[in-house]
């Protein structure tokens, strides 16, 4: 057996290295798993903090998703710890058999030589049977035999065993890494479920935070509003001579309107189109022309166009008003033959169309019949602007109107002249509010000599209404809203004005390509139901409904019930900044 000795050496070894390796990575992973314990721990505790304040909606959340992250590494551990010894275990017993290959080959090319001497001495000695060291030379033989024997032996064990090596670490491999490889799959799937999750919950934060600052911008609102009066809220919601006088700072609207009414007179017929966005004016326009141009006598028809989701309804409805009649036909004789020359005026002609295949053939039928009686009446039609420029891509909309007007941004000093007039009818005058942050101001302009101290109030009055005037143009009911919510204080009939906080939509911007879609249909249209916008955009009702919600919320959308049917139309108030926005987003392209 002593040739077995080196074997058992190398065993001793591989033993040793074995224990070695076993403590070493066994403390190593000792200690990593204390580590991340500690770690997890810690990213238990931020993450639980952090998830927990952004309110009751992602508080479950984020405890489930702790205990979760918990539960998977506590169940792992062990299985990770098992895998990290098993492959080391393989990896130190494959490299010892390697080693004893080596060892047995080097014995078996070391016995063969030495067998091939040993015959060699023997047949030049040619010794006989009866020599007298036969007995020893047949031991030596006999002994070099056995040693060659008992290598081939080892040799052939050697090579059976590996094969069988073989075998079993196929087994072993398929044991022990095809469960690592589904245990992988396993967290795999937890990451991405995971991180749907975190991404879920980014979501809901984010919205969490936009309506934080919502909320706060509201209150920053509720803190500086103050009791208005209800003499001057009266005053500021209904139509006075200080907007007819705003209207006829415009030399062209007194303009066109004596246009209108000396072709009138001379011809018997005239065909007036007024262009504008909802709150410019229109109407009021209309009352004043025919207030100081017409006279009372004559016959005056006036229709005003309310939204419906049948737009025939709508068109033998006007037809009806005019004539009494329901087709086309049948008003063509009536306004030709039977009806005196009349004022005709039709408000809100865009409810007749709607962006759709075949959607702009009942306004064409109109326009065609006004084409063909023109040359008796006298025509007055108004229309929204953002529909106008719309339908004027696609249709000649202006070609059976001698006349048209569209209504112009006012100028600042008109407008002040306006607000004031109406503020001092009900026996208020105007100041503006000045705080520290003013004053420092207006001291660096004093000492540059670009303002004196006589001047502040009225600089301060020009710079507020400059402000107003940018933001809410022509628009009366925008214009007085954001005047009244800049009442900061009423002091015996004395209104003192602070700087104007217009409402923040930049939130806007961040929303789905879909919102805008909505908010582009719904301007170029004015009034929506939630069938025609389904019906214009191929949205699912679930998914409009969602957003149609959101938007009234957010004020930027507003519900109108006509008829027992809802239409959505855009906040007067917002419309000018909706539509800026949708210009920014190539949206609104005219």
């Amino acid at each position: 057996m002593i040739f077995l000795t080196p074997f058992f050496q190398e065993l001793e070894k591989i033993k040793y290295f074995l224990a070695r390796n076993v403590l070493f990575w066994s403390s190593l992973i000792e200690h990593s798993k204390n580590s991340i314990v500690l770690f997890l721990a810690g990213l238990k505790t931020e993450i639980l903090l952090f998830l927990l304040n952004f309110g009751k909606n992602t508080e479950s959340f984020a405890r489930s998703l702790v205990s979760d992250l918990n539960n998977v590494l506590h169940n792992h551990s062990e299985w990770i710890k098992i895998v990290i010894f098993t492959y080391l275990s393989i990896y130190i017993v494959i490299s010892g058999l390697i080693k004893l290959k080596q060892w047995l080959l080097i014995r078996k090319r070391t016995s063969e030589k030495q067998l091939q001497k040993i015959d060699a001495e023997i047949e030049i000695k040619k010794t006989g049977w009866f020599s007298s060291d036969i007995f020893l030379n047949l031991f030596k033989s006999f002994k070099n035999r056995l040693a060659y024997f008992s290598v081939s032996f080892l040799n052939r064990i050697n090579d059976k065993y590996e094969d069988s090596l073989l075998f079993s670490q196929t087994n072993q491999i398929f044991h022990f890494f095809i469960p690592a490889f589904h245990r992988t799959l396993k967290i795999y799937d937890f990451l991405v479920r995971f991180l749907e999750q975190f991404f879920i919950s980014l979501k809901i934060i984010k919205l969490r935070i936009q309506e934080n600052e919502i909320l706060i911008s509201r209150l920053k609102e509720e803190k500086t509003k103050i009791e208005i009066p209800e003499l001057l809220l009266n005053e500021f919601n209904e139509e006075g001579e200080e907007e007819r006088a705003a209207l006829y700072a415009f030399p062209e609207y007194e303009s066109i309107n004596e246009k209108v009414a000396t072709y009138w007179k001379n011809h018997g017929n005239a065909s007036f189109l007024i262009i504008g966005r909802q709150g410019t004016g229109k109407t009021l326009l209309i009352n004043a022309m025919l207030n100081k141009h017409f006279q009372s006598d004559i016959k005056q028809m006036r229709i005003v166009l309310n939204p419906s989701a049948d737009k025939n309804e709508i068109y033998e409805s006007l037809l009806f008003a005019l004539t009494g009649k329901k087709t086309t036909e049948e008003a063509l004789k009536v306004l030709t033959d039977d009806l005196p020359s009349s004022i005709i005026i039709i408000e809100n002609l865009h409810y007749l169309f709607i962006r759709k295949d075949s959607g702009f053939q009942l306004i064409l039928s109109f326009l065609a019949l006004m084409e063909q009686v023109r040359k008796k009446h006298l025509w007055i039609i108004t229309i929204n602007e953002y529909s106008y420029r719309f339908l004027t891509q696609f249709i000649e909309l202006g070609s059976p109107f001698e006349f048209q007007l569209k209504l112009s941004i006012f100028k600042t000093e008109d407008i002040e002249k306006l607000i004031v007039k109406k503020a001092e009818s009900r026996g208020y005058t105007i100041h503006p509010n000045i705080d520290k942050a003013k004053i420092d101001f207006l001291k660096k302009k004093i000492k540059k000599n670009e303002l004196k101290y006589a001047d502040i109030p009225r600089y301060l009055i020009s710079q507020f209404f400059g402000k107003l005037v940018s933001e809410c143009e022509n628009i009366f009911p925008s214009l007085y809203y954001y005047f009244l919510n800049s009442i900061v204080n009423i002091d015996q009939k004395r209104i003192y004005l602070e700087d104007t906080q217009f409402t923040d939509l930049s939130f806007l911007e961040k929303l789905k390509p879909s919102y805008f879609f909505i908010l582009t249909a719904v301007l170029i249209h004015d009034h929506l139901s939630i069938e025609e916008l389904q019906e214009i955009l191929k949205m699912g009702k679930e998914e409009l409904f969602i957003s149609l919600v959101f938007l009234e919320e957010k004020n930027i959308l507003k519900r109108e019930a006509i008829h027992q049917k809802e239409f959505y139309f855009i906040d007067p108030v917002n419309i000018n900044s909706v539509s800026k926005i949708l210009v920014k987003k190539n949206f609104l392209y005219f």
